[in-house]
Parts: structure tokens; C-alpha cells; sequence
């Protein structure tokens, strides 16, 4: 009779090689995600592709108007986002006066509900900055020592 293996690993290999797959796929996404994006425009355009084939087009002409379109298509995107983010940046003072507000409305608030030294529990636990400005869209610093939130 042969010892039956347990069952911590049988939970532990495939949790192992689920993240031998995920590192993996993280290191070459320089490759992947390129190819993945040609593979999604290739099935896109391939109905078409057909389609004008099938209306007696020649494949070098309906390549070439899929591809011009295409590239059209690339442009506008980029011309509406470049202008959304213009539009961004112009109003960020606006956002950031906003956002400013709502923090010290939250410190006035914290300071009802009878906390110790609100705007110093604040400023050390949120920075407002970094919800406008920072790569985390606002999320707490993990860098910095919390201070225990205690009533007073």
C-alpha cells in the first residue's frame, strides 16, 4: 500500500505553479500584451476583411482601407484623450480646492465626534495631494506610521 500524499500538497503544487505561470506571464508581457493587442485587431478586422472580399475588392485594396481606417481611428482616439487630458489639467486647481474642502470638512467632523487632534490624524493618514497628483489615484501612503485613531 503506497502512503497517499496529504493534502497541503496537494493545495501547495498547484498554488506554486500558478505562480511560477503568473511571474512568468508578467515578465514577458513586453511580448504578450502586443501580440494580444494585434490578435484582437486581427479578429476585428477580419469580418471586414472578408466582407470586401466578397464584394469583389481586391485583398491589397480592402487591406489598404482597413489599415488607413485604422490608423484614422488611432488618431481621433488620441486627439480626444490628449484634449480630455488638457482639459484635466486646466481644471485640476478647481479639483484640488474641492478636494481640500472635503478634508476639512472631514477634520471638522472627526473633531465633533470628540476626536483627539483630528487635522493632526489626517494630515498623517491621508494626503489629498495624492488623489490629484499621485500614482495611486488617492490611496493611503503605506510609507508613512499610522496614527491610531482614539476618541477623546
Amino acid at each position: 500500500m503506497t502512503p497517499r500524499p496529504s493534502n497541503l500538497r496537494n493545495g501547495l503544487v498547484p498554488m506554486a505553479a500558478l505562480v511560477i505561470l503568473l511571474a512568468g506571464v508578467k515578465a514577458a508581457s513586453a511580448i504578450i500584451v502586443p501580440l494580444l493587442v494585434a490578435i484582437l485587431i486581427t479578429i476585428t478586422i477580419t469580418p471586414m476583411f472578408l466582407g470586401m472580399q466578397n464584394h469583389g475588392i481586391s485583398a491589397g485594396i480592402a487591406l489598404l482601407i482597413l489599415v488607413t481606417a485604422l490608423v484614422v481611428l488611432a488618431f481621433g482616439g488620441a486627439t480626444i484623450v490628449g484634449k480630455s487630458v488638457t482639459n484635466f489639467s486646466k481644471s485640476m486647481p478647481k479639483y484640488q480646492a474641492g478636494l481640500q474642502s472635503q478634508v476639512d470638512s472631514l477634520v471638522v467632523w472627526l473633531g465633533e465626534r470628540g476626536m483627539d487632534e483630528p487635522k493632526e490624524w489626517v494630515k498623517a493618514n491621508f494626503d489629498p495631494r495624492l488623489a490629484i497628483e499621485g500614482p495611486g489615484g488617492g490611496r493611503m501612503s503605506p510609507s508613512r506610521p499610522r496614527k491610531p485613531c482614539r476618541p477623546a
